[in-house]
């Protein structure tokens, strides 16, 4: 069940959330503030997207491929939000 909602989690942030848009943030610097919304809000969705990856992580009837499989899920995401740096954001981490 924690699987298909992490699934979920997944396609709604994608519905909700360009990732093109994410990745085109590179600082926060003069920053407009609706984007700046949108990017916390992208922030927040993913926090909560980890958690559950982590939930699911404990669960030892789950198979190690099938993590793997979930967490490069994660990464994409977690790449298009990027990783803040004295304001600017780093995608490649």
């Amino acid at each position: 069940e924690r699987i298909s909602q992490y699934e979920e989690m997944i396609a709604e942030f994608k519905e909700n959330f360009s990732l093109d848009e994410l990745h085109s943030i590179r600082t926060f610097e003069g920053i407009e503030p609706e984007i700046l919304a949108k990017y916390e809000s992208a922030r927040i969705a993913l926090s909560d997207i980890q958690l559950m990856y982590k939930a699911i992580t404990l669960d030892r009837d789950i198979s190690p491929g099938k993590i793997e499989e979930l967490k490069i899920e994660y990464k994409v995401l977690s790449r298009a939000v990027g990783m803040p740096n004295n304001n600017i954001l780093d995608h490649d981490r």
